[in-house]
């Protein structure tokens, strides 16, 4: 497995313009009810004029309307396969921040470890799971707010 790198800015902003701009398509939005989306979201009416925050904030709202990746709808996958797909994202979106000192799944694993105590992610019940989950996200949300503070 190869080391993840944290992404430029500029890559970054790339890699999430193009996820809101798959997700719309995806979802079938004319344009005209994208920038209303947008506008009502963010205040903005093109994706090209959204900062880190507000990118978020669309990519959250997406979403919520029902956006899911085509990974996620896998019919093969195991019961707690999704959740550590989840999870395993979240750990790379760390490691493109560059907050992480082991952005490698044995890093993860011990995360995993000190969160709920389990030694593998595949053992995890769905509440072990959660909780790991959760605690990546509140961990990116505020590195994301650390980002945004600088960014401005």
């Amino acid at each position: 497995m190869q080391p993840f790198r944290k992404k430029e800015p500029d890559a970054l902003r790339r890699a999430e313009l193009a996820k809101i701009h798959c997700a719309a398509k995806a979802m079938g939005l004319d344009d005209e009810t994208y920038r209303a989306m947008l506008l009502k979201i963010t205040g903005k009416d093109s994706s090209a004029k959204l900062d880190a925050r507000q990118r978020g904030a669309v990519l959250d709202e997406l979403r919520r309307l029902g956006f899911r990746s085509p990974a996620t709808l896998d019919p093969n996958q195991r019961p707690g396969e999704p959740q550590e797909r989840l999870a395993l994202a979240l750990w790379r979106d760390l490691a493109e921040l560059g907050v992480l000192d082991d952005p490698s799944q044995a890093g993860l694993r011990r995360f995993a470890k000190r969160t709920c105590g389990i030694d593998s992610l595949h053992w995890a019940d769905a509440l072990a799971m959660n909780k790991v989950i959760e605690g990546l996200k509140a961990w990116r949300a505020r590195e994301h707010a650390r980002a945004v503070a600088v960014e401005q």
